[in-house]
């Protein structure tokens, strides 16, 4: 989905977003990459084998998938606050990459 798609999709009111302070779209972020840890240090037991609170790899795609989403939901609101589009960053950032560390376009 792509950014413009996100806001009209989720009918945000995007002028009321807009004057929300950066800091919280940021809070928001690292709180939902926190949890993708967290999740993933529970997996990380289950494949480890040891005891405690672990997640089966079938849980750990299920929750996998709400962290992944709840994180893009994230970088499209910070992207917004300054018109920036997200897939034209990632586009020009991994075009860097491939120079810097020598990936073959296949």
């Amino acid at each position: 989905m792509s950014q413009k798609e996100f806001e009209k999709i989720q009918n945000l009111n995007w002028e009321n977003w807009k004057g929300a302070p950066l800091e919280y779209f940021v809070l928001g972020l690292n709180g939902e990459c926190g949890e993708l840890a967290n999740i993933t240090k529970k997996y990380l037991r289950y494949i480890l084998g040891w005891k405690g609170n672990f997640l089966s790899t079938e849980e750990y795609i299920k929750k996998l998938k709400d962290e992944l989403a709840d994180i893009q939901i994230y970088l499209y609101l910070v992207a917004g606050k300054f018109n920036l589009n997200l897939e034209d960053l990632v586009k020009e950032k991994m075009e860097i990459n491939i120079k810097r560390f020598e990936w073959r376009k296949e």
